[in-house]
């Protein structure tokens, strides 16, 4: 069979989800060839060669919110980048392009359209971007992780599977072993703090300043971000706060991540789509905090939809302190039933094969 190209880029909750659609398709065709189609200067060129997926970059940039000057400095450099994708895919005739959205996927997509590659269309958040609700029109196949999203696109080419996550990060391993592995108590409660690849400094303060707050059977792992990890540290050591009751890290490896998640009881992270689909897939009620800055304030939608289900608990970045974090935790610990419930409600919310189903229908609409 010819080969797939993913794209999709700018943050990690377009390029991991496209990872994952790489990997599900060679595992379903493997003999066919993948290659990733992204920015040259985005984090994917580094990532998609780290997870096995040949690569070739294309120049892209983010539009503005408002028209201006860079606007039309960034539209010529997306028209750029759509040639450029355009080339590649004349090049290597591919079977089918699967976009996860961000701007070097919104040039790669119209590049597939404008040489009749057939396209799928990933849609992770609740709330879709500007360029997947435009190519929402015109794609073969729509794949939404929300409901809700649903709504944005035709109803007849559009189906609800989840966002797409790499299998491997739902851990076997019992919660004992992943503890040890961290050097954490072997018994109480662990708050696992993700604020994704650069961290959330605002996470970062609050949960510092709230594990003082809670009794000693609350213990927190902690992953700083690479940004934020000295300023981190520091604040921790100002706290008295010491291994084993606290834990930080940098950065998780991709090997690592799943084992932080077998460890947790509970999760503090942002709102992103990959960040709720790997803590529902992995059954953990989730404390969520939404960027505020993320647009058409998507992070809080689908925060909503979680908390809808009963799965996690959305608390504006304005109104998290240290004491609000705490008091959120203690409710949770305090009422082991009402944890379990929120637990057994976040592995109902997960999809943890949507990597999978999104792969199989970009296999049918290839054929």
């Amino acid at each position: 069979m010819k080969p797939l190209v993913v794209t999709g880029g700018g943050t990690g909750g377009h390029i991991y989800p496209a990872i994952a659609v790489a990997n599900a398709w060679r595992r379903l065709v493997p003999e066919s060839d993948v290659l990733f189609v992204g920015a040259c200067d985005g984090m994917e060129a580094r990532v998609a060669p780290q997870a096995g997926i040949r690569f070739s970059g294309i120049v892209a940039a983010k539009l503005p919110g408002r028209p201006g000057p860079r606007s039309v400095v960034a539209l010529a450099t997306t028209l750029r980048g759509t040639l450029q994708a355009r080339r590649i895919l004349a090049r290597l005739r591919p079977s089918v392009v699967v976009s996860t959205g961000g701007y070097a996927g919104a040039a790669a997509a119209c590049a597939a359209l404008a040489t009749r590659t057939p396209v799928v269309l990933v849609e992770p958040n609740a709330v879709p971007g500007r360029a997947n609700r435009w190519l929402g029109r015109w794609v073969q196949r729509v794949c939404v992780a929300f409901e809700e999203a649903a709504a944005w696109f035709p109803r007849d080419r559009t189906t609800v599977t989840g966002a797409p996550i790499r299998p491997d990060v739902v851990s076997a391993m019992p919660e004992r072993d992943a503890r040890a592995h961290f050097g954490l108590p072997e018994d109480g409660w662990v708050l696992l703090v993700v604020g994704g690849s650069q961290g959330a400094r605002a996470l970062n303060v609050a949960a510092v300043a709230a594990l003082p707050l809670l009794p000693t059977s609350v213990a927190m792992l902690h992953q700083t971000g690479t940004a934020d990890a000295d300023a981190s540290r520091a604040r921790a050591a100002q706290a008295g706060l010491a291994a084993p009751r606290y834990v930080a890290r940098s950065y998780f490896e991709s090997a690592e991540m799943p084992i932080a998640y077998a460890a947790a009881s509970l999760v503090l992270c942002r709102c992103g789509a990959s960040s709720l689909a790997e803590a529902s897939a992995n059954g953990l009620p989730a404390i969520m905090v939404p960027l505020p800055t993320a647009f058409a304030d998507h992070q809080t939608a689908n925060a909503r939809a979680l908390e809808r289900a009963g799965a996690g608990i959305l608390v504006p970045q304005s109104e998290l302190t240290a004491e609000k974090l705490a008091e959120t935790v203690r409710g949770l610990t305090d009422a082991p039933e009402r944890l379990e419930a929120m637990r057994n409600a976040s592995r109902a919310a997960g999809r943890p094969g949507a990597a999978e189903q999104v792969a199989r229908i970009a296999l049918e609409v290839a054929r």
